[in-house]
């Protein structure tokens, strides 16, 4: 969502992000249940280590 709204509103260039993005996406699908919910146990850990849910 960040990379979204940086080219939004021009922050960003497309060009150079267009890629990170999708591998953000692709990595976010093997997440995400057919249904389109998270699983009950999707966490994930902050840049100081400690664990949150998602």
């Amino acid at each position: 969502m960040a990379i979204a709204r940086g080219v939004k509103y021009s922050w960003l260039k497309a060009k150079t992000c267009k890629s990170i993005a999708q591998k953000g996406w692709d990595a976010l699908k093997t997440e995400i249940e057919p249904d389109g919910n998270r699983p009950p146990n999707l966490h994930g850990h902050d840049v100081f280590g400690r664990r949150y849910v998602l």
